[in-house]
């Protein structure tokens, strides 16, 4: 039964009631529709407004995650990682293990939490209690507290609205700081993954496919926001949006959505952490995962597709997911002409983006290129394999020549300053850089000098994904991070107060908050680390090697 003495909150279509958290003292608003369920002639579609059902008043206690996936090379990579960590010239039993082929009888083990469903375009609002009852003495549209929306990652593969973390820390940090207090509204939406969000190719958009379906989700969530987060106290006029890897590069995608061209962005800032996707612009590797997709569910259209049940279509995206090479995912954002014109490198560097957006905070870990990395190119002969074959399968023999010789050249001395002393940390720099690095200092080049700022994280390993743990720190006991180093407790509080300082003024400086300066020309990144918090250094991805991936020549 629902308590009526918690608040409710009516969004016209319908009713979504509270649950109170009363040791943060928020409110937690879960599991609002924002969206029609995507099924039947609506998979593989852009989302559209929910129907309405006043009937009932939802307490959000039935939680949805979307249909998604577990990749066959997950386990090597862990084990891969930690040998190489412990003894990197200890690591010739990791040869190359191909991705399960279609025919494959290998299955993914099953994986499908009970809450996945396709019906799952749904977002959580955490508000902090005092935050709430302000704005519900005071009808005042135009004001509010600053809204941070996390945007999940996970490869664009996998993930949900909780899957990286409770916000609880931040959310805290946010009531206590001069600068964004009483606190900040803090949204995180899903969106949908695998073959049912990132389908593309000429045949699936032949059949009436519409390409990167999960950006119009968030798109869509983000528009909801901007309708109705004032219900709940927030400000549309003070969106922030953040994310983690596949999560900040949704972010630099919705920067950069239909080439700036579509009016305002439906925010006004972004904190983008390590934003990671492949740069594919490749029509038949598209065209490839799709005819798998229609082999892997025996169909031969998209109608076809269309017509599975919800079941068998989800059994048919984890089949697909779980094919995917080493160090992919399979699915993810492409060029498709409309939502994503260009690469976003391209179109920040011609100015086509969203001007309203006000500024930017992104950075990247020492380590990011790692776990991406092929365990088994362990030589030059193998790297240049890998590279003119799987990495840039297009690119001429000129280009393929000039990253191989000139912008990652086989020397192996620390004393060259590039970054990498054998093979493996040779292909991991270079995939660090073309999957996210680079993209950092693009979006730093667009944004200029006085609106954009960034970090580089160095603890603990470094390795991708490690800064989550510290954007979701919760102040209490030893806490550990996903590769077993502790959680530095004055780390962490310094990026939760860079992060709500910025979400409520634009700007990571503040009352407060360890000082940090703009990238600016210097390309100036404030250290995460013991050694010494907020300490200016030089973004260690090359202008030389960023300049050329940002070109997008291959």
């Amino acid at each position: 039964a629902a308590n009526s003495s918690l608040p409710v909150v009516d969004l016209g279509y319908g009713l979504w009631q509270a649950t109170l958290n009363g040791t943060g003292n928020y409110y937690n608003f879960s599991n609002i529709r924002y969206a029609r369920p995507p099924v039947g002639e609506l998979r593989f579609s852009p989302p559209k407004h929910p129907l309405v059902n006043r009937s009932v008043v939802n307490d959000g206690q039935d939680g949805r995650i979307c249909p998604q996936g577990f990749v066959s090379w997950s386990k090597e990579r862990s084990l891969f990682v930690d040998a190489y960590r412990t003894n990197p010239n200890n690591i010739s039993s990791f040869t190359h293990v191909p991705a399960p082929g279609i025919n494959t009888t290998a299955k993914p083990p099953k994986q499908q939490d009970s809450r996945a469903s396709e019906d799952c375009l749904f977002l959580d609002v955490l508000i902090p209690t005092n935050v709430y009852e302000s704005a519900a003495s005071c009808e005042n549209n135009t004001s509010g507290a600053p809204v941070l929306v996390w945007i999940f990652g996970g490869g664009y593969y996998e993930g949900s609205t909780e899957s990286e973390g409770n916000p609880a820390g931040f959310v805290s940090q946010s009531e206590s700081l001069p600068s964004s207090s009483p606190g900040v509204v803090y949204v995180s939406i899903n969106y949908r993954l695998g073959a049912l969000g990132w389908m593309a190719g000429p045949s699936f958009t032949a059949g009436g496919g519409t390409e990167n379906t999960g950006f119009y989700d968030q798109r869509f969530a983000l528009e909801w926001i901007q309708d109705n987060i004032h219900l709940f106290g927030g400000d549309p006029n003070q969106v922030t949006i953040m994310g983690s890897s596949a999560g900040a590069s949704s972010g630099l995608h919705q920067i950069t959505a239909f080439g700036g061209t579509k009016g305002k962005a439906p925010f006004q800032q972004a904190f983008l952490q390590s934003p990671a996707f492949s740069p594919n612009p490749y029509n038949a590797l598209h065209e490839e995962a799709y005819q798998e997709v229609l082999t892997i569910a025996n169909a031969t259209s998209l109608a076809d597709l269309r017509a599975l049940s919800s079941e068998e279509i989800i059994a048919v995206n984890e089949a697909a997911i779980f094919r995917a090479d080493y160090g992919k995912s399979g699915f993810g954002p492409v060029v498709d002409g409309f939502f994503v014109p260009e690469l976003p490198t391209l179109l920040l560097a011609r100015g086509k983006y969203a001007k309203n957006v006000r500024a930017v905070m992104s950075g990247h870990n020492t380590d990011e290129g790692l776990i991406f990395t092929d365990p088994s190119i362990q030589n030059t002969s193998a790297f240049n394999t890998y590279l003119s074959t799987t990495l840039l399968p297009d690119a001429q023999p000129e280009i393929i020549d000039y990253v191989t010789n000139t912008l990652y050249p086989p020397v192996f001395t620390n004393a060259t300053g590039l970054g990498y002393n054998d093979t493996i940390s040779r292909l991991s720099t270079l995939l660090a850089d073309t999957l996210l690095n680079c993209n950092v200092q693009a979006l730093m080049s667009a944004f200029g000098a006085n609106k954009s700022y960034a970090y580089l994280f160095e603890e603990g390993p470094s390795l991708h994904g490690e800064q989550g743990d510290y954007t979701f720190y919760d102040y209490g006991g030893v806490t550990k991070d996903t590769y077993g180093a502790v959680v530095n407790a004055t780390v962490a509080k310094t990026f939760q107060d860079w992060m709500v300082t910025f979400d409520a003024t634009g700007n990571p400086n503040g009352p407060g908050s360890v000082p940090i300066q703009p990238y600016g020309m210097g390309h100036l990144m404030g250290s995460l680390s013991n050694k010494g918090v907020g300490t200016p250094l030089k973004d260690p991805a090359g202008a030389e090697r960023c300049a050329f991936w940002q070109k997008a020549l291959f």
